[in-house]
């Protein structure tokens, strides 16, 4: 990847393009903001839902103490799969959403088991909201 500076007010600062700036931040864990309301204060469906559905699994992911990595290597997808996914900008397949899922699902139960207390959200059902659209 290459990267391009530019010096403003004195500061050197870099310059990514706009895909990849989200894919770091949802790398680092920061959660999606919300769309932008219309001027009639109502907020795009789609591209709601995909917010939410990313927080959920950054929250969930988080709170099980994974990083992308783990959690992607456990639900057998790419991390680019679930890194996009925690972006909130990208349709991911019902079956990749399922498999993400199953896992958190999969080592919360884990924890339980093991004394760990874990996650603000259990059975959300995100696929079947999502299959249902």
């Amino acid at each position: 990847m290459s990267v391009q500076t530019k010096i403003i007010q004195g500061k050197r600062k870099v310059i990514l393009d706009e895909e990849r700036y989200y894919l770091l931040l949802a790398q680092a864990g920061i959660e999606p903001p919300l769309p932008e309301p219309d001027e009639k204060g109502n907020y795009p469906a789609v591209a709601t839902v995909r917010v939410l559905l990313a927080r959920d699994v950054i929250r969930d992911r988080k709170a099980l103490g994974l990083s992308q990595e783990a959690l992607a290597r456990q639900a057998g997808v790419r991390v680019q799969t679930l890194g996009r996914l925690e972006t909130g900008r990208y349709d991911v397949s019902v079956r990749a959403v399922d498999k993400i899922d199953a896992a958190l699902e999969k080592i919360r139960r884990r924890q339980r088991g093991n004394g760990v207390v874990r996650s603000h959200n259990s059975k959300r059902g995100r696929s079947r909201a999502r299959a249902e659209q």
